[in-house]
């Protein structure tokens, strides 16, 4: 999905697009620096958006306030869909890709 050069209409298909990962149910979101690699299950149910001094931020939560990640929608330029052979089987991924193709957030099925 590629977004296009007008902030109000790639906002809106960013929030439709992550509303829409709410029907994959758990997953594994995964953030890599460059010191370190984050991974934790989490799920699109709680979706919700907020203004910020920096920018609209998509946030998905757990009620029991394990798990909560943060989405700076401006950075997010497109998804892409990616499987990726592992010794456990085929891996589904959801890829959120900065200005350079960076993968910015990953989302494991």
């Amino acid at each position: 999905m590629a977004t296009t050069t007008d902030d109000d209409d790639a906002g809106l298909t960013l929030a439709r697009f992550l509303a829409d990962l709410q029907f994959l149910g758990p997953a594994r979101f995964v953030v890599q620096g460059d010191g370190a690699i984050l991974e934790a299950v989490g799920a699109f149910e709680d979706l919700r958006f907020s203004e910020t001094p920096k920018g609209a931020l998509a946030t998905v939560s757990l009620d029991d306030e394990g798990f909560e990640c943060h989405i700076r929608c401006e950075r997010v330029r497109e998804a892409a869909f990616v499987e990726k052979e592992s010794a456990d089987g085929t891996l589904y991924i959801v890829r959120l890709l900065g200005d350079q193709g960076e993968s910015l957030l990953s989302v494991i099925l």
